[in-house]
């Protein structure tokens, strides 16, 4: 569960700038859909300014995230995973036996797990009790999920494009969108190409749940081998408001 405050989200930021660009921005600039222009929207979180941007003929919000992206030398064993989702374990020879843990910034944390087929990925549960990890020194406290994934093969794709189905779990709760272990994936599947590039991953999560989310990240990675640059892409729909009596 979530006990603190968290120094990034993704989807509440997809989410705030989608509700800001339409209750705040004038009704004349919504108007204006031309292409692939974008209101520039800049918002401040606690893992640094984010720079964004809101294009109205699409209904999509985009943010250059604040990132740090680290990953862990300390690492997710397979038989932790199993023990705590045993609906797994005919799937071992699939699966890893050292799972990588990354931060996409210092509190936020995921377990990347591969599985073979969407349909193993279906397999997976809400566990009795989150596996135990330790992170790199320096890095604890931090929100730490369980994310899931398996690639989706398409021959006709682009070569920095893939695409990939996903679940995230942290103990009791399904996240149908998860734009920060969204962000952690593609940093670190981008990172194994070991080149210099633009990398694009198109995301679909939230399915086994009922609440289907498409999630576009583009990671940037420089010549050293780093991270320089991750956009998180996405819209929202409102299902509820309320109203605040102080």
């Amino acid at each position: 569960m979530v006990g603190a405050e968290l120094p990034f989200a993704g989807h509440p930021t997809i989410g705030t700038l989608w509700y800001c660009a339409n209750h705040y921005l004038p009704k004349e600039v919504l108007r204006q859909e031309t292409g692939d222009r974008w209101i520039p929207i800049t918002l401040n979180a606690k893992a640094g300014k984010i720079e964004a941007g809101y294009n109205p003929r699409t209904g999509f919000a985009k943010a250059s995230i604040p990132q740090d992206v680290h990953i862990h030398t300390e690492t997710l064993t397979q038989t932790s995973l199993l023990s705590s989702q045993p609906a797994l374990r005919q799937f071992a020879g699939q699966i890893q036996e050292r799972l990588p843990l990354v931060s996409i910034v210092k509190g936020m944390t995921f377990a990347l797990i591969e599985l073979p087929s969407v349909e193993t990925l279906g397999s997976v549960h809400l566990p009795q009790a989150h596996p135990d990890v330790a992170l790199d020194e320096g890095w604890m406290p931090s929100f730490v999920g369980t994310f899931y994934f398996c690639r989706i093969r398409n021959a006709s794709a682009p070569r920095h494009t893939e695409k990939l189905r996903v679940r995230m779990l942290q103990e009791n709760i399904e996240d149908p969108a998860t734009g920060s272990g969204s962000a952690a994936l593609g940093s670190y599947l981008a990172l194994q190409r070991k080149e210099a590039g633009e990398f694009r991953f198109e995301i679909t999560q939230g399915i086994e749940r009922g609440q289907k989310s498409e999630i576009v990240v583009t990671v940037t990675v420089i010549e050293e081998g780093k991270v320089d640059k991750v956009v998180l892409e996405g819209t929202a729909v409102q299902v509820m408001k309320g109203k605040l009596e102080v």
